[in-house]
C-alpha cells in the first residue's frame, strides 16, 4: 500500500486489523479470516523480563514447538542468542523477535504496517524470504520499495481520500503514474499550449512563425533548470546510496553485533538516510516525468519555411 505521509495507510489497516473505530459503514473480515497485526510499535510490546526463546514458546502451539530454535536461527537469532531476555536486544533485534513471534501464530492474513522500520539488509532479507513461503495473504504498508518489489503482486493508492488499485509490483505502479501523468490524467502545472504541425498553415504569415518561437523558446526555459534539478538529485542518490551501502556492509559483520549503544546510533543513521534517499528517488521521478513531457511537446514545433 502506497500513500503519502498522513494519507491515512496506518489508520485504515488498524481499522482493517479491528485496531481502530470507525465513525460510520462496517468492516466485514472474510469468512474464517485469521487476522495478524504487525504495528510500527510492535517489538514495545514484547515481554522485556522473558528470553528470545520464551517469547517464541507462549506464542508457539502445536508441532512448531519443536522447531523453534530452528525458526530463530533463520532470523539471526543463533546458540546464546535465544536465551538473551527482551530488554537488552537492540531495536533491530526486538523487531526480528517481534515478526518472528507474529508468523509463528495461527493466522491467514499478515498485515504488516512499515516492518522493515529498524531492520539492517539481512533481517530485511530473512522477512522477504519468510513472507514469500507465506501460504496466506499478505497486506503491507511501506516506503521501502527494494523490499516490497519482490513480494507484493498488487499496490493500493491513498490519496486525496481515495483508494485505487493497482496490478504489479511498486516498480510497476510507479510506471503507471507515469503513464497518467503523460496522459494528463494526474494534476501537473499546464504548459504552453502548442499547435501541432497540422494546426500550422503551409505558408503561416510573419506573427504566427514568431509566435512559434517564442513557444519553443518558453519550452527551452522550462526544460533547463529541470535538467539542473534532475543532474543535482542523481548527484544526491550516488551519494545517499554510498552511504548506505558501508553501512550496510558494515551491519552484515559481526563486529556490528558487538557494538553496544552504538548499534542504535547507526541503526538510526540508516533509517534515516533510506529515508533521505526514498524522498529523493520520489523527486527524481517526478522530474524526469516532467522533462520527457517537455521534451516530447517541444518536438510538436517545427517551423515551416
Amino acid at each position: 500500500m502506497f500513500g503519502v505521509n498522513g494519507a491515512g495507510k496506518s489508520t485504515l489497516v488498524r481499522i482493517i486489523a479491528g485496531h481502530e473505530k470507525i465513525n460510520k459503514g462496517e468492516v466485514k473480515p472474510g469468512h474464517l479470516a485469521g487476522i495478524k497485526f504487525y504495528a510500527q510499535n510492535q517489538a514495545e510490546e514484547l515481554n522485556p523480563e522473558l528470553t528470545v526463546l520464551e517469547t517464541m514458546e507462549q506464542a508457539a502451539t502445536g508441532d512448531i514447538q519443536k522447531n523453534l530454535r530452528s525458526i530463530l536461527g533463520s532470523f539471526l537469532f543463533r546458540g546464546d542468542d535465544v536465551f538473551k531476555k527482551v530488554k537488552v536486544l537492540s531495536g533491530g533485534e526486538k523487531s526480528r523477535l517481534a515478526l518472528a513471534k507474529m508468523l509463528i501464530e495461527p493466522s491467514n492474513f499478515l498485515i504488516l504496517d512499515e516492518p522493515t522500520n529498524h531492520l539492517d539488509m539481512r533481517s530485511k532479507e530473512v522477512l522477504m524470504n519468510a513472507l514469500k513461503k507465506y501460504s496466506g495473504t499478505v497486506l503491507i504498508v511501506s516506503h521501502d520499495r527494494e523490499f516490497i518489489d519482490g513480494i507484493v503482486d498488487k499496490v493500493i493508492e491513498v490519496k486525496n481520500k481515495k483508494i485505487k488499485t493497482f496490478i504489479g509490483n511498486a516498480t510497476d505502479y510507479l510506471k503507471e503514474k507515469e503513464n497518467e501523468f503523460l496522459k494528463g490524467e494526474i494534476n501537473r502545472e499546464k504548459t504552453v499550449k502548442l499547435k501541432t504541425k497540422s494546426e500550422i498553415k503551409p505558408k503561416p504569415d510573419k506573427s504566427s512563425e514568431r509566435e512559434i518561437k517564442d513557444a519553443r523558446k518558453e519550452l527551452n526555459k522550462k526544460i533547463e533548470p529541470v535538467k539542473r534539478d534532475l543532474k543535482n538529485l542523481e548527484t544526491e542518490i550516488a551519494k545517499l546510496e554510498t552511504e548506505i551501502t558501508e553501512i550496510e556492509k558494515l551491519m552484515a559483520s559481526e563486529e556490528y553485533y558487538k557494538g553496544g549503544s552504538n548499534i542504535l546510533n547507526i541503526s538510526n543513521k540508516y533509517n534515516s538516510l533510506k529515508e533521505k534517499l526514498k524522498n529523493v528517488y520520489s523527486n527524481w521521478e517526478i522530474k524526469s516525468v516532467l522533462l520527457n513531457d517537455l521534451e516530447k511537446q517541444l518536438t510538436k514545433f517545427k517551423l515551416t519555411t
